[in-house]
């Protein structure tokens, strides 16, 4: 299961970047091997559209979770769309912190309220 989560540089002193759409990095996490890959944000200087760019950017890598500290509504529907759950975690987390409170489900998962 590949899990990305919005950070805010490269490598294992990452923390956890709020910012969906706006994070520099992707920690992309393939749980199975215990593999970690970094990938550049490719919404982060659009002018518009950032969080669909970067949810279409993670639809094309295939992930099956998101973990960020929040998300955009055209972004989270694109997301839920393709199935894919997003987590919520505080932002300035450490990667290492975050990767261990997904794999334990102590991440509240976000939805938007319908009225």
């Amino acid at each position: 299961m590949l899990v990305a989560y919005s950070v805010d540089r490269q490598g294992p002193d990452s923390l956890l970047d709020g910012r969906f759409g706006r994070c520099p990095f992707f920690a992309l996490v393939d749980e199975e091997h215990d593999q970690v890959e970094f990938v550049a944000n490719s919404g982060v200087d659009a002018a518009i559209g950032a969080g669909t760019g970067a949810a279409q950017q993670l639809l094309d890598r295939e992930v099956a979770a998101v973990v960020t500290g929040q998300v955009g509504p055209k972004a989270f529907e694109i997301l839920a769309a393709a199935d894919i759950p997003v987590f919520l975690a505080p932002a300035g987390l450490s990667l290492a912190a975050a990767r261990e409170r997904q794999r334990a489900g102590r991440l509240q998962r976000y939805q938007i309220q319908r009225f």
